[in-house]
């Protein structure tokens, strides 16, 4: 019983690290292709505070 307790809690801990690592990896998509967006559109190459923030 205790090791298979211990394989379920190995296998949620690794299914919450992929999402986790999911998560980041498309926020961090997202910002730079909202960043990119911002660069592009004209006036090129001008970002104010508020596209900053």
């Amino acid at each position: 019983m205790l090791e298979y307790l211990k394989k379920f809690e190995r296998i949620i801990i690794t299914s919450l690290i992929a999402m986790m690592t999911l998560v980041v990896l498309l926020a961090t998509v997202e910002l730079g292709w909202i960043i990119i967006k911002d660069i592009i559109t004209p006036p090129v190459f001008l970002l104010d505070i508020a596209e900053l923030l």
